[in-house]
């Protein structure tokens, strides 16, 4: 019985010893501590200023900027790797995920992954570099199935070197995911929170931007001349090649345009269509008909742009960038001989134009 009870004893002298080298071992090398007097870290990214066209379509990228940061503490956080309990982080958004459909960004799939910023129609997609990437050996790597995006979880590579988590490396998108009202936008939002391993909720991040609407104002007067005196003509003068009158010019002036900034200018688009009883013949070639008060017959009117080539109707057509207040839309008109007999009187027409910004 002695001896008996002597094996028990060592069998659990032994045991004891067992689990006290394993605890031991996950406390020392499964942990993130803070390398600082800093417990927690804090990032502010300031994209700068952008504009965007007024009538962008929703998926347009209104900039984007680098998201190589610094904490504002100058805090770091070391994790070491253990293969059995590696460390994990988690960076968790704070604001809501656009619920809508965008397309692609560069090929790549931001459906779930662009979080709203506090001014409505305007949403940032974040992709994360080190360390969060998982290219170099010592950084977090996304779990399988996933990116480096914004919300992410991953694990620590197993390797023998310690990451340290101070500088966050990646790219911000803004993106048009809606209307945007008119004027100057100050984006201003939290946007994360991340949690390290053992230590739980270590950091948090928030991005600063403003963004113009790029658009301009048109007046009263805005055509100019307002009535576009094509000229007194008889049917002698529609003969040649080329049936059709000397071109007058005219000008649209859009007033008080806004800023015109990277990423790419807005751009000037215009759709002209028949008014006052004129409507599109040839619309391809700028053609329209004699409005309801003209008694001519055999010609009709053409719109051409300012190099003389012809301007399309019924259909959105780009003119020219804006200009950063005023911006001039230049255009020519003349008649056109449309029949091989033309019959002197009044011919006059008009069209109608929607101006928009992409």
């Amino acid at each position: 019985m002695t001896a008996f009870t002597f094996n028990i004893d060592r069998s659990l002298r032994l045991t004891t010893c067992c689990l006290a080298l394993g605890l031991f071992s996950g406390n020392a090398y499964a942990t993130c501590s803070f390398q600082t007097g800093a417990t927690y870290m804090t990032y502010a990214l300031d994209m700068k200023t952008f504009s965007v066209p007024r009538d962008a379509p929703d998926g347009t990228v209104i900039g984007n900027y680098p998201m190589d940061e610094f904490n504002r503490e100058g805090a770091s956080v070391l994790c070491r790797p253990d293969t059995l309990n590696p460390p994990r982080a988690r960076l968790t958004n704070t604001a809501p995920i656009f619920s809508g459909t965008l397309p692609p960004l560069g090929g790549k799939n931001i459906n779930g992954r662009i979080l709203e910023t506090n001014i409505p129609g305007i949403g940032v997609y974040m992709e994360l570099g080190w360390p969060f990437d998982g290219r170099a050996g010592n950084s977090f790597a996304p779990d399988p199935g996933t990116s480096p995006v914004i919300p992410y979880s991953g694990t620590l590579q197993t390797q023998p070197y310690n990451v340290v988590v101070s500088l966050i490396r990646g790219n911000a998108w803004l993106i048009k995911t809606g209307p945007i009202a008119p004027g100057s936008h100050d984006v201003n939002s939290t946007v994360f929170h991340g949690q390290l391993h053992n230590l739980g909720e270590v950091l948090e991040y928030g991005i600063t931007a403003r963004v113009n609407q790029a658009q301009c104002s048109l007046k009263s007067n805005s055509v100019s001349p307002g009535l576009v005196n094509l000229g007194n003509y008889t049917p002698a003068d529609f003969t040649g090649a080329n049936p059709a009158t000397p071109p007058v010019p005219f000008q649209i002036t859009l007033n008080e345009c806004k800023d015109s900034s990277a990423p790419t200018p807005a751009n000037v688009y215009i759709e002209l269509d028949g008014a006052n009883g004129s409507v599109p013949t040839v619309p391809a070639e700028g053609r329209f008909s004699l409005g309801g008060a003209s008694d001519a017959a055999g010609v009709e009117i053409q719109l051409l742009r300012s190099d003389g080539s012809p301007m399309p109707l019924q259909s959105e057509e780009m003119v020219k960038p804006i200009s950063v207040g005023t911006t001039h839309l230049d255009f020519q008109a003349r008649y056109y001989k449309s029949a091989p007999v033309i019959t002197p009187g009044l011919a006059e027409g008009g069209l109608t134009f929607t101006v928009s910004y992409k």
